[in-house]
C-alpha cells in the first residue's frame, strides 16, 4: 500500500511536471512575440512566468480574453506577476467585471504620442517604455461573500475589490506623483414622478413632468427617462480616438469615484488593489479638474476658452508671482495649458530641443526654500517687521511674492516658474496663512 501511494505520488509529479512542459512550449512562440526589441532585455522565464499566472486558481476560470491579457502581462519583462486574488470570505470571490485596458480609446494626447516639435524629442514619462512596448492592462472586479454582506455587488453595502495590472507605464519620479484609477458613472435621466415634495421640489432620484418635458426639447430628445444625459441632448457620444479637444469631445456628465492611488515598477509594471465599500471608499471628490481641463466657455454652447482667455489659474498659486524682476506673469504662459498638462517627469530633452522640457515648476529649490522659511519663522525682527512688507495678519492683504524672494540667495531658471505664488491672507489668530502650492502630481 505505501509502495503503491509512492507510485502513485511519482506518477501524479510526473504528470505535473510534464503539464508545466506542455504549457510551456505552447506559450513559447507566443510568448517571445510580446518581448520588447533590442535594446531592452526580453524576459527569460517569459513560456515560464505565462505558464504559471495561466495555471493559478484564481485566473484559470476567468473568461477567455481576460486570461489572455493577464498571461500576456505575465509573459511581458515585469518585476512581478500579475496580482492574486485571494478569497476573504469562505467562499471564493466573484468575478462580475473586468476591463481590458490600452491607449486607443480616447484622443491621442501628449502622454501616449509622440507629436512633432512638443515632445519627438524630449524622454518619454509615461507610456513607451521597454523599447516602445505598447501599453496594457486588466481590471478584475469581484464580490466578496462575506457572512452578513449582500451577495448583490449592485448594492451599496456590499464589498467588491478591484484589481489592477498594468505593462508599460514608467513610475513617476518626481513631485510624489502617482497614477490613479476612476470609477466613472455617466449621469442618466431618471423616471418621472409627479408628486413633488412639500416644497414644490422633485422627489429624491426623480423628476417632474415639467422636467421630463423640457429635457426631451433638447437637440435631437435623447434625453428621456432611462438615457444617458447628454449636455446637447443628442445620442451620447463617449470619448473616442477621433475626438479633438474642444470641439470634438464627449457630451456625458461623467461621475468620478476615485479607485486610489499607486506607482509603477521598475520593469514599467503597476499592480493597484482597492477595495469598494461603503465605509469611506464610495464618496465623490470634488471636482477640482474642472478648472484645468478647459474650464467653461464664455457664451454656452460655445467651445471652452477659459485657458486662451488667460483665466485658469489667474487668480490661483498655479500661475507663479513675480519674482525679483517684479513683471507679472502670465496664466498662458505657466498655467496650466489643458492641451499640454504640466508634466514634471519631462525634465531632459535632447540638445537644441530643450523648450521641450518642462518649465512650469510648483516646487522652489531647496535653497531658496530654506530662506524663505527662516524669513517667516526665523527672522521676526529682520523680516517680519520690515516696512516695506507691510503686512496685517489680522485682516485681507494682496501681497507680491517677490518680498519673500528678494533676499534668498539661491535660485534656478527660470525663475519666472520658481518664484513663490502670490499669497492670499486670510483674517488668522495665528498669524499669515500661505495657501498651499497646487501641484498636479499624475499625469
Amino acid at each position: 500500500m505505501l509502495t503503491r501511494s509512492i507510485n502513485q505520488t511519482r506518477v501524479a509529479k510526473a504528470a505535473t511536471y510534464l503539464l508545466a512542459l506542455a504549457l510551456a512550449i505552447s506559450f513559447t512562440a507566443r510568448s517571445y512575440a510580446e518581448q520588447p526589441p533590442a535594446p531592452c532585455h526580453p524576459n527569460p522565464q517569459a513560456a515560464q512566468d505565462e505558464a504559471t499566472v495561466r495555471g493559478r486558481g484564481d485566473v484559470s476560470q476567468l473568461p477567455g480574453p481576460l486570461q489572455d491579457r493577464l498571461g500576456q502581462l505575465a509573459n511581458r519583462p515585469h518585476s512581478q506577476l500579475p496580482l492574486q486574488v485571494y478569497a476573504e470570505a469562505d467562499g471564493a470571490s466573484q468575478l462580475f467585471q473586468y476591463y481590458l485596458l490600452d491607449t486607443s480609446g480616447f484622443q491621442p494626447n501628449v502622454f501616449t504620442t509622440k507629436f512633432p516639435g512638443i515632445n519627438d524629442h524630449v524622454q518619454l514619462t509615461v507610456t513607451g517604455g521597454n523599447c516602445g512596448l505598447s501599453t496594457v492592462g486588466a481590471v478584475r472586479v469581484v464580490l466578496e461573500p462575506k457572512p452578513g454582506l449582500p451577495i448583490d455587488p449592485n448594492n451599496p453595502r456590499a464589498f467588491n475589490d478591484v484589481f489592477t495590472d498594468i505593462s508599460g507605464l514608467f513610475v513617476i519620479n518626481n513631485e510624489s506623483g502617482w497614477y490613479e484609477g476612476w470609477m466613472i458613472h455617466d449621469l442618466t435621466v431618471p423616471s418621472v414622478n409627479a408628486t413633488p415634495r412639500k416644497d414644490g421640489h422633485a422627489q429624491f432620484g426623480a423628476i417632474l413632468s415639467a422636467d421630463a418635458d423640457m429635457l426631451k426639447k433638447m437637440g435631437t430628445g435623447n434625453n428621456v427617462p432611462g438615457a444617458t444625459f447628454t449636455t446637447d441632448g443628442r445620442a451620447a457620444h463617449f470619448p473616442s480616438a477621433p475626438d479633438h479637444f474642444p470641439d470634438v469631445q464627449s457630451n456625458t456628465v461623467p461621475i468620478y469615484v476615485s479607485m486610489g492611488a499607486y506607482n509603477c515598477l521598475q520593469q514599467s509594471d503597476c499592480h493597484a488593489y482597492w477595495e469598494f465599500n461603503y465605509l469611506g471608499t464610495n464618496w465623490v471628490h470634488p471636482l477640482y479638474e474642472l478648472p484645468f481641463s478647459g474650464g467653461f466657455p464664455d457664451d454656452f454652447g460655445k467651445a471652452p476658452d477659459t485657458f486662451e482667455d488667460g483665466e485658469i489659474g489667474k487668480l490661483l498659486s498655479i500661475v507663479p508671482g513675480p519674482g525679483p524682476a517684479d513683471e507679472e506673469n502670465s496664466p498662458t504662459a505657466v498655467g496650466d495649458n489643458p492641451n499640454l498638462p504640466r508634466d514634471p517627469d519631462k525634465f531632459d530633452s535632447e540638445v537644441g530641443f530643450e523648450n521641450q522640457r518642462e518649465f512650469r515648476e510648483r516646487g522652489v529649490p531647496s535653497g531658496l526654500a530654506n530662506e524663505i522659511f527662516l524669513d517667516v519663522y526665523e527672522r521676526p525682527a529682520s523680516c517680519l517687521t520690515r516696512r516695506s512688507w507691510s503686512v496685517d495678519c489680522s485682516k485681507p492683504t494682496q501681497m507680491k511674492s517677490s518680498v519673500l524672494i528678494r533676499r534668498a540667495t539661491a535660485s534656478s531658471l527660470p525663475m519666472s516658474a520658481i518664484s513663490t505664488p502670490r499669497p492670499t491672507a486670510f483674517p488668522t489668530t495665528n498669524g499669515c496663512i500661505f495657501p498651499r502650492r497646487c501641484s498636479v502630481a499624475s499625469p
